[in-house]
């Protein structure tokens, strides 16, 4: 019994350090995902940059971005923290109640 115990225990350690691996490494990318960019001509002692970026990734970083910031207004956009009386006549202090009243 003592020996499936400990088989049992190591196997659960095998398997965790399994996943921590895969987690640890990078997903590599799709080649057809990145942008090349082809330059027209060559110039002497500049270096030329072929890959342009990873548009997928780079616009998901931006929606992400945008949800964080603009999302936030935009959730915030018709709540009000402080009730106003808008009615008509509310602030006028020249008039009655009835007159208020009547123009409401």
């Amino acid at each position: 019994r003592i020996q499936i115990l400990f088989e049992k225990m190591a196997k659960k350690s095998k398997v965790n350090a399994r996943l921590k691996k895969k987690e640890a490494k990078p997903k590599p990318l799709n080649p057809f995902e990145i942008r090349h960019k082809k330059s027209k001509q060559r110039v002497v002692g500049v270096k030329e940059r072929t890959i342009g970026g990873v548009p997928g990734i780079s616009r998901s970083r931006a929606i992400e971005k945008r949800k964080e910031t603009l999302g936030v207004e935009y959730k915030k956009r018709m709540k009000k923290n402080k009730f106003v009386d808008e009615r008509f006549g509310a602030h006028d202090t020249n008039l009655t109640p009835e007159e208020k009243m009547l123009k409401r």
